[in-house]
C-alpha cells in the first residue's frame, strides 16, 4: 500500500460524512477517526489486523499496526479536537515530536504518522510542517486536511530535527545560562 493509497482511504471516512459527525461530537473524536480508518482497511483491503499495537516494553499503543501483502505497517494518528484546537492535549508540533519519537520503536517496514486538521489555524500549521519536508503527502476531502508522512524517508522536515538544532544553538550562545 503506498502513502497516497492509504491517505485516500482516510478521506473516504471524511468524504462519506463520518468524520464531520465526529468533530461535531466535541468528543475526542481520534477514537471514532482509528474505527472509521480500520473499517476502511478491512473493506477495502481486506486487512483483518489493522489494531493497536504495544509499543516495545511500555503500555502505550501505536495507533495502528497491519499487515499488507506481506508488508508491516505502523501508523501515529493526531486528530485536532474541536475543544482547544489541540492534538492529542499538545500543540501539533509537540504531538508529532512525541509519536514520531515513539514510532521508531518498531520493526515494521513502513513507520507513517498522519494528522488530520478541521479549523484554519490548525490546517494552516499543518501545511506549514508538511512544507518542510518532501516526505508529506497532502489531501483535503471535506472541510479536513490529512497529512501524511513516511519518516523513513528524508528530507521529511520533522520538527525533532529543527528542536535538535535549536537546542545546540541555545547551549552554544553565550546567553544561554
Amino acid at each position: 500500500m503506498t502513502e497516497e493509497e492509504f491517505l485516500n482511504l482516510v478521506h473516504q471516512g471524511a468524504g462519506r460524512g463520518s468524520f464531520e459527525e465526529g468533530w461535531e461530537s466535541g468528543g475526542a473524536w481520534e477514537i471514532h477517526a482509528q474505527v472509521v480508518i480500520a473499517a476502511f482497511l478491512r473493506s477495502g483491503y481486506g486487512i483483518t489486523d489493522a489494531r493497536e499495537l504495544a509499543y516495545p516494553g511500555s503500555q502505550e499503543h501505536c495507533d495502528f499496526g497491519f499487515t499488507h501483502k506481506g508488508r508491516k505497517y505502523a501508523v501515529e494518528l493526531k486528530v485536532e479536537n474541536k475543544k482547544d484546537g489541540k492534538f492529542g492535549g499538545m500543540s501539533l508540533d509537540q504531538a508529532v515530536l512525541t509519536d514520531v519519537n515513539k514510532l521508531h520503536a518498531f520493526n515494521a517496514d513502513e513507520l507513517w504518522f498522519l494528522v488530520i486538521a478541521r479549523s484554519d489555524n490548525a490546517k494552516q500549521r499543518l501545511l506549514e510542517l508538511a512544507m518542510r519536508g518532501d516526505s508529506w503527502i497532502v489531501d483535503q476531502e471535506a472541510g479536513f486536511l490529512a497529512a501524511l508522512c513516511n519518516i523513513r524517508t528524508q528530507p521529511h522536515g520533522l520538527p525533532w530535527q529543527r528542536y535538535e538544532k535549536q537546542a545546540l544553538k541555545l547551549e552554544q550562545s553565550p546567553f544561554y545560562q
